[in-house]
């Protein structure tokens, strides 16, 4: 083939030890590619400019052919790629074959494997459905084909549907092969949740904290549990329950809120800081917070709103706020 190109090369009026000026692209009678999309190294020699070269090499042409049905590509066709992705490429550059017959072979990625590469990601990723979780398969993903020759099978997945309560889940699982993507599936899955859990022992009012001692901490399944459980008591710390709430209640962190350190109108210790120089100033906030919320207070003194966050209450009561 290079013995051709050189033969090319000089009939265009090329020395033979050196490369053209312009590139020269030498269209193959056929092609057996491993890759999608095909690039037009794929199916041609080139000569030119080593910067030419390889950047015309890059070319995208066409995908990959299915097993058995060949694509033919010609010179039209690889001019028009060309002005497709804004390269400049004569017609008069290209030699060769009229036309490329561009062949591959496929295997197939079982819905097996797809789903055991699913099920290892939800199992890496069980802490965030339950301490210990039991998974039955639901939704059965179709084979996926892969270009014979381009290499090992990469996989990436991530979840699509995780409702809270995770009775059932749902993994894309996406594929890649040498570096590009082949396609993706979805794989589902029925989930049973188990887990430690944490029972109110006695009624709490909305507003009211919840003490260690009013809760039994117990060991059971989570799946019939609406919301994410609870499962140790520090979570409980500075906490306030979200409604009234009944003995025998699985706690849950729906139902569960810091408590609510400053109402509209009321007056906030404001704290702002600027190096060693601090300011201590008494506002009034024109929405209710709680801790970690940011919220507009006035400052009696220019009647600027100042935009601070709340973070606990001093020993006064007062709802204390810093400019961050």
């Amino acid at each position: 083939m290079a013995t051709l190109l050189a033969l090319l090369a000089a009939l265009l009026g090329f020395a033979q030890d050196a490369a053209p000026e312009k590139l020269l692209v030498q269209l193959r009678p056929k092609a057996a590619v491993t890759r999608s999309p095909v690039l037009l190294s794929d199916v041609a020699d080139l000569l030119g400019p080593p910067t030419e070269v390889a950047r015309f090499g890059k070319l995208e042409i066409c995908p990959a052919p299915s097993a058995g049905k060949p694509r033919f590509v010609s010179a039209a066709g690889v001019c028009l790629a060309a002005r497709l992705a804004g390269m400049a490429l004569d017609a008069d550059r290209l030699v060769g074959a009229a036309q490329v017959e561009v062949t591959a072979n496929w295997n197939e990625l079982s819905s097996e494997e797809l789903f055991q590469q699913a099920q290892r990601f939800v199992l890496a990723q069980s802490a965030e459905l339950g301490d210990r979780i039991l998974l039955e398969r639901a939704l059965r993903p179709a084979p996926m084909p892969l270009l014979d020759g381009a290499g090992d099978a990469e996989f990436h997945c991530a979840f699509v549907q995780k409702s809270q309560g995770a009775r059932q889940v749902q993994v894309k699982v996406t594929v890649s092969q040498g570096g590009s993507v082949v396609g993706d599936r979805q794989v589902g899955f029925r989930v049973r949740r188990f887990g430690r859990q944490l029972r109110l022992l006695t009624d709490v009012r909305r507003g009211e904290p919840i003490a260690p001692v009013q809760v039994l901490s117990s060991d059971g399944e989570w799946t019939a549990i609406e919301g994410l459980p609870v499962m140790a008591e520090t979570e409980l710390a500075g906490m306030v329950a979200v409604r009234d709430l009944v003995a025998g209640t699985a706690l849950t962190r729906d139902l569960i809120e810091p408590p609510q350190l400053a109402a509209k109108g009321d007056s906030v210790q404001i704290l702002l800081k600027s190096g060693a120089l601090q300011i201590t100033l008494v506002g009034t906030a024109q929405r209710g917070g709680r801790r970690g919320d940011v919220v507009p207070v006035i400052n009696p003194t220019t009647q600027k709103v100042i935009q601070a966050e709340l973070v606990a209450r001093n020993a006064a009561g007062l709802a204390v706020a810093v400019v961050r």
